[in-house]
């Protein structure tokens, strides 16, 4: 039983996961949209300044990370540090993870790791592997958004701790979008290693079941390149997105 939990489970996900039509990827990800948003009680940051600076961000981003889906990025009124990806392309950024960064560039990076996990399919692989026998029935017959299935989908993504070789792949991810736009990649390891090394961490702060901070820090300093580009913001844009969730919409 445990060499099936442990070895058997995630090899079948890996192999699985390429194989779903990415129209069914999508409507999982639609079906547990609103579930996830209701796990991080927080409704959608729009101030016009704040969410034109986080555009541009993205659009920054979205020219160097290939994915099978189009983005759907969005800034949730959150106070928890983190930043979640959705089966089917949405990225949640949360407004605690905003208000922690020091940059500009911490964002981004944690963005093109979020967007890096979509490449790669990884929600996919994750709600196979843990989403349990309901998850899998219904992915065979092609019901995959019942009530049940879904809160426990929600769940799962929500509290998503990655594999160390996915975690890995996205920030290889991110480090190329760094590098690619002319910056560093070494404020995304900052970041971790910061949020990661606080002392009260809730059930869903960012990675905090996430392997060894320390360790990708490192990996991040060792790709590193000297920076070749001018700030991806403007300090009023990044003003601008620090007061996403405050500014009047």
């Amino acid at each position: 039983m445990l060499l099936i939990a442990f070895v058997g489970v995630p090899l079948i996900a890996d192999r699985l996961a390429p194989l779903v039509p990415l129209s069914v990827e999508r409507r999982i990800g639609v079906a547990v949209d609103r579930q996830v948003r209701a796990i991080f009680d927080g409704k959608e940051c729009a101030a016009p300044e704040g969410r034109a600076a986080f555009d541009k961000l993205m659009g920054a981003l979205s020219r160097h990370i290939a994915t099978p889906f189009p983005i759907e990025p969005a800034v949730l009124a959150s106070s928890t540090a983190n930043a979640v990806a959705l089966p089917g392309g949405k990225v949640y950024v949360l407004d605690g993870l905003i208000q922690k960064s020091k940059s500009p560039d911490e964002v981004a990076a944690v963005v093109a790791h979020e967007i890096g996990h979509v490449a790669e399919r990884d929600g996919m692989r994750h709600l196979i592997q843990n989403g349990g026998t309901s998850f899998l029935i219904g992915l065979l017959f092609g019901d995959v958004t019942g009530s049940a299935v879904v809160l426990t989908a929600a769940r799962s993504l929500a509290s998503a701790s990655y594999s160390r070789v996915a975690e890995t792949r996205a920030d290889r991810h991110a480090i190329d979008a760094m590098l690619a736009l002319g910056r560093s990649p070494v404020p995304l390891g900052e970041l971790l290693t910061r949020i990661t090394g606080e002392s009260k961490r809730g059930p869903f702060d960012m990675l905090s079941g996430h392997p060894l901070s320390s360790d990708r820090l490192e990996a991040m300093r060792a790709a590193d390149r000297p920076v070749t580009a001018p700030p991806l913001l403007t300090d009023d844009e990044w003003r601008a997105l620090k007061a996403i969730c405050t500014a009047k919409s």
